[in-house]
C-alpha cells in the first residue's frame, strides 16, 4: 500500500494517482487540507498503538500508513480544538506557543512513528522548508558554483561587496522564502531584487541580517527534476526581458518563452548526486543558471517543487516514473 500526503487540489498527485491506477497499484490519499486533519487521537505508548479519526470522522490505525510513502505536500496535521479566552495578552501568548509546540512534538512523533515502518519514503514533511543556506553550503562543497553569497547587518558590508561585483552587479531576496501580504485594498509580494547604490546609501548603519548576491549574467535558466539518482533537466530561454529584471515572475506575462529537454554534463550530474545526498534527499525541483561566461550555477532546490509542466513539454513523464517507485 502507498500512502500519498498531499492536498485537495495538487495536480500532480492526480496525475502520478493515474498512473498509480494503470499499474493496478493500492494506494490511500490523505490531504492534509481536508481528510488528513486528525480531530481525535489515542496514543498507547506500551502497547504501541495510535489510533485516530479524521475530519470525516473514519477511523484509522497508525499502521494503515505504512509500507511506501510519498510526502507530496502534506502531512498529519492536529486539529485545534482549544478554545481559551483570556484578557492578559502575555498569558493568552504564552498559553498559544505552549498549545502549538505540545502539537509540534505529538505531530513529530507520528512522522516519525510511520516512518519507522515504512519500506520507502519518498521525501518527508521536515524536508519543506529546507534551510536554503545549508544547501548553498552543500553545493559548494559537492562542486557545483554558487553564486557569491553575502548575510550581513552592516551597512559597510554590503557597500564592498557592492565595488567587488560592480561589473555585473548584486541582488537581495529572502533568506528563505518571501511572503505575500494581501489586505482589503492592496496585495503585496516579495520578489528578487537588484541593488543599486541609492539603495545602499539609504541603508541604516545595522539592520536585520539580509541576504545578497553576486548577480549572473545568463543565457538561460535549467529546471532539474532529480528522482533517485535520475536526471530530468529542461532549459527556459525568455525573450522579451533584460538584464534588470532579476525576478520574471513579475513580468512573466509580457515575456515569450522557449522550453527544450537538455543534457546535463556527468560532472554537474555526479556534483548533484553528491549534494542531495548530502542532504539526505532522494527527490526535488532543481534552479540553476547557465551563466554567459563560467558555465552552470546552482541556484536552490525545492523538495515539493512542480515537475508537470517540465514532465509535460519535454516528453518525460514523471509521474509514471514515481509510480513505479511507489
Amino acid at each position: 500500500m502507498t500512502t500519498i500526503f498531499t492536498y485537495e487540489n495538487e495536480q500532480s498527485t492526480c496525475d502520478v494517482i493515474d498512473w498509480l491506477i494503470h499499474y493496478k497499484k493500492n494506494y490511500n490519499r490523505v490531504n492534509s487540507d481536508g481528510t488528513g486533519k486528525i480531530q481525535n487521537i489515542s496514543i498507547n505508548i506500551n502497547n504501541d498503538t495510535v489510533v485516530f479519526t479524521d475530519s470525516e470522522h473514519n477511523a484509522h490505525s497508525l499502521k494503515d500508513f505504512s509500507d511506501k510513502l510519498w510526502y507530496r505536500r502534506g502531512e498529519l496535521v492536529i486539529e485545534d480544538h482549544t478554545d481559551f479566552t483570556c484578557d492578559n495578552q502575555v498569558i493568552a501568548s504564552k498559553l498559544s506557543a505552549f498549545i502549538n509546540y505540545e502539537k509540534a512534538i505529538l505531530e513529530e512523533f507520528l512522522e516519525k512513528d510511520i516512518k519507522k515502518n515504512s519500506t520507502l519514503l519518498l521525501n518527508s514533511p521536515r524536508d519543506y522548508q529546507i534551510n536554503k543556506l545549508l544547501v548553498l553550503q552543500e553545493a559548494k562543497e559537492a562542486g557545483l558554483k554558487i553564486p557569491d553569497t553575502l548575510i550581513t547587518t552592516e551597512k559597510y558590508q554590503v557597500d564592498q561587496f557592492y565595488r567587488k561585483h560592480s561589473k555585473v552587479g548584486v541582488i537581495t531576496k529572502p533568506i528563505l522564502n518571501g511572503i505575500s501580504i494581501e489586505t482589503k485594498d492592496e496585495y503585496y509580494s516579495m520578489y528578487t531584487e537588484n541593488v543599486n547604490e541609492e539603495d545602499i546609501v539609504d541603508l541604516d548603519k545595522y539592520f536585520f541580517p539580509t541576504l545578497f548576491q553576486e548577480k549572473i549574467p545568463k543565457l538561460f535558466e535549467l529546471r532539474v527534476f532529480y528522482l533517485y539518482g535520475e536526471f530530468y533537466p529542461m532549459a527556459i530561454f525568455s525573450f522579451g526581458s533584460n538584464e534588470d529584471d532579476v525576478d520574471t515572475r513579475r513580468i512573466k506575462k509580457y515575456l515569450t518563452y522557449r522550453r527544450v529537454p537538455y543534457k546535463l554534463d556527468s560532472v554537474t550530474r555526479k556534483a548533484i548526486t553528491s549534494m542531495m545526498a548530502a542532504l539526505k534527499l532522494n527527490s526535488g525541483s532543481i534552479d540553476m543558471i547557465y551563466s554567459k561566461e563560467n558555465g552552470i550555477y546552482f541556484l536552490e532546490v525545492n523538495p515539493v517543487g512542480q515537475f508537470g509542466k517540465l514532465s509535460q513539454i519535454c516528453n518525460y513523464y514523471v509521474e509514471k516514473h514515481i509510480a513505479k517507485i511507489l
